[in-house]
């Protein structure tokens, strides 16, 4: 019983702080202009917050990382850390690696913009391998002579294809997957979203290739002309090559569809389910069916929320009550 005693004592405070909550705000009303300054909220915040976040790359001694910040209007910079005497400056010099690249590509190149991807510093940090303009460079960041690589040279980038097939994960974190197709025949590409549904994307010929804006965490399917899975892709933080190539196809059927997610009334340990039942918050021993009653105040106008939400350790749990409020 000591399971749920402890999920009852986190319910009763998480209501507790819930309920007073909305006795405060409960004084006054938001009139329409409110509701729909709300609802425009993810539209009127779009783009607007930068350097939230930190994707750092670790150099092999883990004392030093880089990372990208992506700013307002495209504009990126590239930053090196050094956590051990705590710098923090360019990664290099901007303008002079534009000015590089720009002579070695004649393409217009900003600085502030740089067309660049799948960074890679070497640990005494003088020599940068990117790609840019679908082709594979190297830059001497001590001359910023920019060369292009040969075959032998390039990193490899190519991404695993056995991924398992699932839903896609919500990101906001920008990368990119190209497509590089291999084999005899057309094939054709789909995201999988995040209710597991296929959406197609492209068809790509044969020895075609198709760069794709995607998002960390986002599956994408490959299969052949009558939609016999080929391969499976997940998108990471560095954007890579998906190779559609006899080693990348599966030898073995798969399922055409998406395992489903854990439910979330299922514990992490898969030993108890939460679930409502008659507005109240229940959970069920799953080897014996055994139900337990972790409140009993609900109603249908106050009732216990369907939103359940487990600790990590499967110790815990939390939900909201939901009072109705006026139309």
């Amino acid at each position: 019983m000591r399971v749920s005693i402890e999920i009852k004592t986190v319910i009763q405070a998480v209501v507790l702080s819930a309920l007073l909550f909305t006795d405060q705000s409960a004084v006054a009303q938001g009139g329409l202009s409110d509701y729909e300054r709300a609802n425009n909220l993810r539209k009127n915040t779009a783009n607007k917050v930068f350097k939230q976040r930190v994707v750092p790359h670790w150099f092999a001694e883990n004392n030093r990382f880089w990372y990208r910040n992506d700013l307002a209007d495209g504009v990126r910079e590239f930053i090196l850390v050094n956590a051990e005497i705590g710098t923090r400056r360019r990664a290099f010099d901007h303008e002079r690696f534009a000015a590089a690249l720009a002579e070695a590509t004649g393409k217009k190149i900003h600085a502030d913009k740089l067309h660049i991807d799948r960074l890679k510093f070497n640990d005494s940090c003088t020599e940068l391998l990117f790609r840019s303009y679908e082709k594979e460079w190297k830059c001497d960041l001590r001359s910023y002579e920019v060369q292009e690589m040969s075959k032998e040279e390039q990193p490899n980038s190519s991404l695993s294809s056995d991924a398992e097939l699932h839903p896609s994960i919500r990101s906001s974190n920008e990368t990119s997957i190209t497509f590089i197709n291999r084999t005899k025949d057309a094939v054709d590409v789909y995201w999988i979203d995040y209710e597991g549904e296929r959406r197609h994307y492209a068809k790509i010929e044969v020895d075609g290739r198709h760069e794709q804006h995607t998002y960390t965490g986002h599956v994408w399917l490959v299969t052949d002309n009558a939609g016999k899975t080929l391969a499976v892709f997940v998108a990471t933080e560095d954007a890579g090559d998906a190779v559609i190539d006899e080693g990348a196809i599966y030898k073995t059927d798969v399922e055409d569809k998406p395992k489903p997610r854990r439910r979330r009334g299922r514990s992490p340990d898969s030993k108890w389910s939460a679930f409502i039942k008659d507005y109240n918050l229940f959970v069920r021993k799953i080897e014996n069916d055994e139900e337990i009653a972790l409140s009993s105040d609900g109603t249908e106008e106050d009732a216990y929320s369907e939103r359940i939400y487990w600790s990590p350790d499967s110790t815990k749990l939390v939900t909201l009550r939901v009072k109705k409020g006026d139309e």
